[in-house]
């Protein structure tokens, strides 16, 4: 939908007499903001077990489905260890404030039983600077603005 909505708007544009070129030859580019995200953490039962195998699903509130409980779109997924920790770099594009958390036992009883599926609402505000950016690039005109990790850990219920 995007797209078409841009290509209409380029062609009323064109014929008011603006021209596009995919390279920013004329007028330049704009700067490209890059931030790294990381997120990270640890899952434990109620009982503060470690819990291996638990799938944790970044993704945006909208890519779940309530009608099949599989994910759709786009998402970014990590696994626990051994020691139910979880670390990873996450798509920029979502975070935001419709972000989620999914926390699921994907492996059956193999971590010690079946545990109820949790997700945690936005975790936008958890995100910190953890390493500085290189600031802005003259070469390509891009400004790293670092590394920015959230920490999100999840204790979660077993199931009788």
């Amino acid at each position: 939908m995007k797209r078409l909505f841009a290509k209409v708007i380029r062609g009323l544009l064109s014929l008011l007499g603006f021209s596009f070129s995919t390279g920013c030859v004329m007028y330049g580019c704009p700067p490209v903001l890059y931030r790294e995200y990381r997120l990270q953490g640890k899952v434990e039962a109620e009982n503060g077990e470690k819990l291996p195998g638990i799938r944790v699903v970044f993704s945006q509130w909208d890519n779940f489905s309530e009608q099949d409980e599989r994910l759709k779109g786009f998402r970014d997924t990590m696994y626990t260890d051994a020691e139910g920790r979880y670390e990873g770099v996450v798509h920029n594009g979502y975070v935001h404030e419709t972000a989620v958390v999914k926390f699921e036992d994907v492996d059956g009883s193999l971590n010690g039983g079946y545990f109820k599926t949790q997700i945690k609402p936005s975790p936008v505000e958890a995100f910190e600077q953890t390493q500085k950016g290189d600031g802005y690039n003259e070469k390509t005109g891009d400004i790293d603005e670092g590394v920015w990790t959230a920490t999100i850990d999840a204790t979660l219920e077993k199931i009788d």
